[in-house]
């Protein structure tokens, strides 16, 4: 007799469990393990089917709001939104005083442009908080800074800043939602904006600024440079576990090919950037350029995105994708030059590029400061941007352009 291959042994394991689950004979702790089993073997879609046969058989369960939570995560994981939002709501249903799938629900909710009902789930979960137990408070934090990002991204700094303020009061050592309480500040032109309270001392504030404020408080130019480098060591070197995705062509290897350009950019649409950009892509030499568009940005189908869409070659949108599948989709597309139009502004993937996913990277017309990292070869700039007694402010190689800015006639 030969022996069970892998397959074979899953195969049977999920049998056995839909037999059992069918006849209410699969506890709620089974079921959940054998899905996160199925899940670690790559069977994701067995996991989901499996949750989704023991609730339709054990409607009475007690568990049965922890059962449609994780299923609902599956389904978002795998792009099923709109089940994954069912099963949230069902679990809340189930169990209105079970925090977790309010703040997942909300997060569907911002996705699908719901912003008014996204705040209102997880306001849910700060008004719900049952007791004061570590995962209320967790949950409350989440809760808080979810709220105030999509109303800072709304338009409404206040009630923003109110709520980054709660957050930081229930866990002061949140790098990110101090950054984004200085921010709404600077929007609302409060002054002193980096002003103390509590327990966040000055010397917090201080090192929570992010580049992009920083280029807003400071004009020496010798601060904005240590404060991107130290923005980039704490919030983007220190979280990676690996510096490079590796893989590309020596420039030697491009052979008679097309030089292949990418652009990665959250505002290739209704924006200053789209708009600034727009003729130029489709002023590229397609006979010796490729270009392609890595869009990290909101979902949207406005004009100004359709005619860029045009434009280029090849639109790939890496929205849903991780840092780690953006970065091997770029090496698998061959880039020779990857062009960072972020830069430390809004929907940036910065994180991306510390990984290397193409030989020669360019910080460019985003964010016209120094990137202060060791993967951003060059930015391009002209006279009025960087001059020439203020090259050595920058850690990239600075290539000069008469203008730096196109504009779309």
């Amino acid at each position: 007799m030969h022996p069970r291959t892998v397959s074979e042994i899953i195969a049977a394991k999920f049998t056995d469990c839909v037999r059992r689950a069918v006849s209410c004979q699969l506890s709620a702790i089974e079921v959940i393990a054998a899905a996160e089993e199925l899940t670690r073997c790559n069977e994701s879609a067995l996991a989901r089917e499996l949750y989704k046969l023991w609730i339709a058989h054990n409607p009475a369960d007690p568990l049965l709001h922890a059962i449609n939570f994780n299923y609902g995560v599956l389904l978002n994981e795998s792009g099923q939104l709109a089940d994954a939002q069912a099963a949230f709501t069902t679990a809340i249903e189930a169990r209105p005083d079970f925090l977790s799938p309010y703040i997942n629900l909300g997060t569907l909710l911002e996705r699908a442009g719901n912003l008014d009902e996204a705040v209102k789930c997880w306001l849910e979960v700060v008004n719900r908080l049952p007791t004061v137990t570590a995962d209320a408070l967790k949950h409350k934090t989440v809760a808080l800074k979810q709220m105030g990002r999509v109303l800072e991204a709304n338009g409404r700094p206040d009630q923003a800043e109110a709520m980054f303020q709660a957050c930081l009061d229930l866990n002061p050592n949140q790098r990110d939602v101090l950054q984004h309480w200085i921010a709404v500040r600077q929007t609302q032109c409060k002054w002193p904006v980096l002003a103390p309270w509590g327990s966040i001392s000055s010397s917090m504030v201080m090192q929570a600024l992010s580049p992009l404020s920083a280029a807003i408080l400071i004009d020496d130019p010798v601060l904005q440079l240590a404060n991107a480098w130290h923005y980039y060591r704490q919030d983007i070197a220190s979280s990676l576990a690996q510096t490079t995705a590796g893989g590309w062509p020596t420039s030697g290897a491009r052979g008679s090919r097309r030089l292949r350009i990418g652009y990665v950019s959250s505002d290739l649409r209704e924006h200053a950037i789209g708009f600034l950009t727009a003729e130029l892509f489709e002023l590229h030499d397609r006979t010796n350029v490729e270009v392609l568009a890595y869009y990290c940005g909101p979902r949207t189908e406005d004009e100004l995105q359709q005619r860029i869409r045009r434009a280029v070659d090849h639109w790939i949108d890496i929205s849903d994708l991780t840092d780690q599948q953006a970065a091997s989709r770029i090496v698998e597309d061959g880039i020779d030059i990857l062009v960072d139009v972020n830069g430390y502004t809004k929907d940036a993937r910065l994180k991306l590029f510390s990984l290397r996913p193409a030989p020669i990277i360019v910080n460019w017309l985003g964010f016209p400061g120094s990137m202060a990292t060791p993967h951003h070869n060059y930015i391009i700039a002209d006279q009025t941007i960087i001059p020439p007694d203020a090259e050595r402010f920058y850690s990239e190689k600075i290539m000069r352009l008469p203008c730096y800015q196109p504009n779309d006639r």
